[in-house]
């Protein structure tokens, strides 16, 4: 792992510092939208990469909590933002003043860059996000740029093999299952996969746990 580390170091040593973000439950109708940054020295992004760090999606679900620990413990600032279902759904009746989904991801971001950028004395080179909009108006980007000050932020396709989007991605799907572990039971859940709702409660208490509008549109989803 050291000799690893090392190597990487090597590859990411003129990078400089970089800040990253990413989201978690975006996909998912079940559970909050949860957004991460984090910003990383490239020392910092060799030893993660080479502990495992790696887009959330192939990490295992036992590796989550170990790995958001050391991401904590090593970068130079971390920030999480957490979206409850019963909010969300809210914002998103709300449309004339939050938008869309993604215009309330750009927001989202905007908040979690902001306040990692704002705390690191050295800024970073680079920031970087995991690409969440396929419009071509740049609208989404402009408003985090603007909230950071006119820092130029990159929006990559599958930004996860960065180490420091990697590291949010980690972050963000942490917070996501912490959710999920604290407000239903393994018995709730494999209900809830079989699409029986009866272990929620009452109809009124689903925009508590589910992303309503995910519900009605598709009523397929997954956990």
């Amino acid at each position: 792992r050291s000799m690893l580390e090392d190597t990487l170091y090597e590859h990411y040593k003129m990078e400089g510092t970089v800040a990253g973000s990413d989201e978690a439950g975006k996909g998912e109708a079940l559970g909050p939208l949860v957004i991460a940054a984090t910003v990383l020295a490239p020392r910092q992004a060799a030893y993660l990469q080479s502990i495992g760090v790696a887009d959330s999606k192939i990490v295992p679900e036992n590796r989550i909590q170990e790995l958001a620990r050391k991401i904590k413990q090593v970068s130079l600032e971390h920030s999480v933002l957490r979206i409850d279902p019963h909010r969300l759904n809210r914002m998103f009746k709300m449309r004339k003043k939050y938008g869309n989904l993604n215009d309330i991801l750009a927001r989202g971001h905007s908040l979690v860059l902001k306040k990692v950028v704002s705390k690191t004395v050295e800024k970073p080179a680079q920031i970087i996000i995991d690409k969440f909009d396929s419009s071509k108006s740049g609208v989404r980007m402009r408003i985090i740029e603007k909230a950071l000050y006119g820092f130029r932020v990159q929006a990559v396709e599958k930004g996860e093999v960065f180490p420091v989007v990697a590291a949010a991605s980690i972050l963000a799907r942490n917070s996501y299952l912490a959710w999920v572990r604290r407000n239903l039971s393994e018995e709730m859940l494999k209900k809830i996969k079989e699409k029986d709702y009866s272990a929620i409660g009452a109809g009124e208490r689903l925009p508590y746990y589910f992303k309503m509008r995910y519900l009605k549109e598709t009523r397929e989803f997954h956990v």
